[in-house]
Formats: C-alpha cells, sequence, structure tokens
C-alpha cells in the first residue's frame, strides 16, 4: 500500500473518530439533561403530592377524625360529652372546619338547655346562635339546619321565660320560632312543620298567661290543632302526637282557668274547654303509658289532675276533687325528689292545692293540715333564687292554707304565717309583669 492510499485511510479514520467522539458526547449530554429533567419533573409531582396533603387530605383527614369523636358523643351523657367538646374546640377554628365548629356549639348549647336553670339557658341561647349564624351563611345549602337551629333557640327562649322577663322571652321565643316557619313549609316538611307550630302553641300560652288576653288562649289553640292535623297516633314516633295533645289540653284549661278567675258569663264555653283538655289530656295518656314513658305519663296524669280541678268548680265538686287527688297521687308514683325534682314539686303543690279545696267543702282541719305538709315539702326544692316563680305559686298556696288553719288553732301565729307568705309571693309576681296572678294572690290574701 502506497502513502496516498494510507493517506486516505488515515483520514477517513479520524472522520469516523470525530464522528464517534461527537456522538458519545451527545449521548452523555442527553443523559445527564435527562436525569436533570426527571428530577425535576418528579420534584414537582412530589410538590404537589404535600401540597395536596397540607391543604386538602390531612385537613380532610382531622375532620373526619372530630367528625368520628363528635358522633361517638353522641350517646353519652352531658357531663361527660362537655369535656369532650371543650377539648375539640381547642383544635377546631371556625375558619378551619366551620360545620364541625357549628356542631359542637350546638352539641354545647343543647347541654346548657337540659341543666334549665337561669344563666344555663342564657350559655345554651348564645351557644346556639352562634351554630345558627354559621349555617344561615350556607346560601341555601344549609336552610333545613338553620331553621332547626331558630327552632331550638325558640324552645330555649321559652324555657327561659319559666324563670325570668316572661313577655320578653316570650317574644323571642316567638320571632325564633316563626323564622323556622318560612324554611318549614307544610308540604315539604311536614314534620317539622308540626314541631313548629307546637312550639308557637306553647309560647302563645305563655303569652297568655302574662297579658291575660283570651285570644292569646285561642291562638294557642289554633297552633296546636294545626300540629294535629298531621301528626297520629298511628305515626312512626306518636309521641309527637301525644305531646301535642297535652299543649292542647294545656291551652284548652288555662283558657277555662281564665273564665273561672273573671267568673266569665258565658259557663258552657268553661266546661266545653275543661272537656276538651280531659278528653285531651286521656287520649295523650293511650301513647305516654306508665310502662313506656314513665316520666311523660307522670307528666300527663298531673295536667290531667288540673284539669278536674277546675272542673270541681262548675259541677260534681266532690267527685272531680277525687279525681284529681287521684291523678296527681298516680304521677308521683313516678316522680321523687330524687330522679324529678322539679316535676315532683310541681305536682305536690297541685296534692296541695287539692287537699285546700277539699277542705273548703268538708272543713275537715286534716285537710289544711295535710296541705301545708305538701307545700312546704315543695318549698324545700323551689327556692326563690332558681325558680322563683314556682317558689311564688307555693307561697301564694301556703297563705293559704295558713289563712284557714287560723280558723282552728293559733289564729295570731298562723295569720303572721299566712301574711308572710303572701308578700313573698308579691314580689314576684309583680302587678306590672303578672297582673292575673298578682290579683289572685291579692284576693287570697284579703
Amino acid at each position: 500500500m502506497n502513502n496516498v492510499a494510507k493517506n486516505k485511510i488515515k483520514t477517513k479514520l479520524s472522520k469516523l473518530k470525530k464522528k464517534f467522539l461527537s456522538l458519545t458526547s451527545g449521548i452523555k449530554r442527553w443523559h445527564k439533561n435527562f436525569f436533570w429533567v426527571s428530577l425535576l419533573f418528579y420534584s414537582s409531582i412530589l410538590a404537589n403530592i404535600l401540597t395536596a396533603y397540607a391543604f386538602i387530605i390531612k385537613p380532610h383527614q382531622e375532620r373526619t377524625k372530630h367528625e368520628s369523636i363528635i358522633h361517638n358523643l353522641e350517646n353519652e351523657s352531658c357531663d361527660k360529652a362537655m369535656s369532650f367538646y371543650n377539648d375539640l374546640l381547642m383544635d377546631i377554628s371556625e375558619k378551619d372546619e366551620p360545620y364541625n365548629y357549628a356542631l359542637i356549639k350546638e352539641k354545647k348549647g343543647l347541654c346548657h338547655l337540659e341543666d334549665g336553670s337561669e344563666d344555663e339557658l342564657n350559655i345554651a341561647i348564645l351557644e346556639l346562635g352562634e351554630a345558627a349564624s354559621i349555617y344561615e351563611g350556607g346560601k341555601g345549602e344549609y336552610d333545613l339546619k338553620y331553621a332547626e337551629l331558630r327552632y331550638k333557640i325558640g324552645n330555649a327562649y321559652l324555657h327561659l321565660s319559666e324563670v325570668r322577663s316572661a313577655k320578653d322571652n316570650l317574644l323571642k321565643a316567638k320571632e325564633a320560632i316563626l323564622e323556622s316557619l318560612t324554611i318549614y313549609n307544610r308540604d315539604k316538611y311536614p314534620l317539622e312543620y308540626a314541631r313548629s307550630k307546637m312550639g308557637l302553641s306553647s309560647v302563645y300560652l305563655g303569652l297568655a298567661s302574662v297579658e291575660k288576653i283570651r285570644q292569646h288562649f285561642e291562638d294557642s289553640i289554633s297552633f296546636a290543632e294545626e300540629a294535629l292535623e298531621i301528626l297520629t297516633p298511628q305515626d312512626d314516633d306518636p309521641t309527637r302526637y301525644a305531646a301535642a295533645k297535652n299543649i292542647l289540653g294545656s291551652a284548652c284549661w288555662q283558657y277555662a282557668f281564665l273564665n273561672l278567675f273573671e267568673k266569665y258569663e258565658y259557663k258552657y264555653d268553661t266546661k266545653e274547654k275543661l272537656d276538651k283538655a280531659i278528653s285531651a289530656y286521656n287520649e295523650a295518656l293511650a301513647v305516654f303509658t306508665l310502662e313506656k314513658y314513665p316520666n311523660d305519663y307522670a307528666r300527663t296524669q298531673n295536667n290531667l289532675g288540673t284539669a278536674y280541678w277546675s272542673l270541681s268548680e262548675i259541677e260534681e265538686e266532690g267527685d272531680n276533687l277525687f279525681k284529681a287527688e287521684t291523678a296527681f297521687k298516680s304521677a308521683l308514683k313516678v316522680q321523687t325528689k330524687d330522679n324529678e325534682p322539679l316535676d315532683y314539686a310541681g305536682t305536690k303543690d297541685n296534692l296541695g292545692s287539692t287537699y285546700l279545696r277539699q277542705y273548703l267543702n268538708s272543713y275537715e282541719q286534716n285537710k289544711v293540715k295535710d296541705a301545708i305538709k305538701e307545700f312546704n315539702e315543695v318549698l324545700e326544692i323551689v327556692n326563690v333564687k332558681e325558680y322563683p316563680l314556682e317558689h311564688a305559686r307555693t307561697q301564694n298556696n301556703l297563705g293559704y292554707a295558713y289563712k284557714a288553719l287560723a280558723k282552728f288553732s293559733d289564729k295570731e301565729e298562723n295569720l303572721r304565717k299566712s301574711n308572710e307568705s303572701f308578700e313573698i309571693a308579691l314580689t314576684i309576681r309583680t302587678k306590672n309583669e303578672y297582673p292575673m296572678h298578682n290579683s289572685i294572690i291579692e284576693r287570697n290574701k284579703r
């Protein structure tokens, strides 16, 4: 091979070498770039996963955990559940978990409502109001929940009216329950509609007691009857029907009581209302049996006793007073000082009043002594600070009993005790706030 040929071969080999080196260099550069591109790609995915975990997955897990805790507390007593609710509120903010926050506020409110004292009722209203304000911003999605909370707030005000500032709190209850009815229409939500109508019946019954306006009693009866157009004893939950019958009975009885107090000229109207009340209570007792619903049975028996007590002022005094006594004693088979102190006190007060009426019918001294014994037992429970209205009622009754006992013995001492009880009652049942009750006490005192 000559030198020319060798040089050509060297030139070709040199070019091939350059091409090979160029190719391998490109492969190395591509491999290096691919590594960094891959690293950036997977880093981006990881960042998105971490972001999703931090802002979506973890908050969802926290919400789910909190929801589970709240659900598991459903069957716990308020005493036990309350500490858990408070602990949860340390972890939950209204901003991050508004509906869990609202749910806890609602649960706390219902626990405070269960207590029934003035301070606890005020706290219940605040807690339930805070929950309602969150659902109110739900733009239609949470209308039903908002309506439910407005009803519960109304119910809390209704209970508060029994302790303090009756008229003001009854008007607030009316406003809240009426607002619930802007959402609960009869066709779409019949049971909720009926419940709110029952609430309004109770509100107007309270207003009638405070203002002594006969139309309020008529409205109360009308609202209860509207609820009973929907509710029946064959419902899945017949207790709603029985509760509505109880409210209807109470409205009819109190209407009749006003007639009796004012010596209303239409006697047949009073008897008609009392017969209707007795019928309603007996229909409620067909559901509220002693075996299945002992507490409701006892409360309804107490109500039945008051209706018979009032009927005794119109006809068959001895017989109806005996029926009243029997009903009150039936209630006291369930109610005790320990398990239902307030209901027990109310029934004992009514039993004492029955003994007083029986005394007026027979003039037996022992009936007066029995009445005084019952009233003093009641006052051990209904102290003036926590239960002023109940305390006033019993002091009025006790004053009347001591006045009657003064006819038999220790006239001066028993009249002193009588006046003392009447004065205590009058300082609570003032003429401005409770005109009807104030007049009754003044009449009894004379």
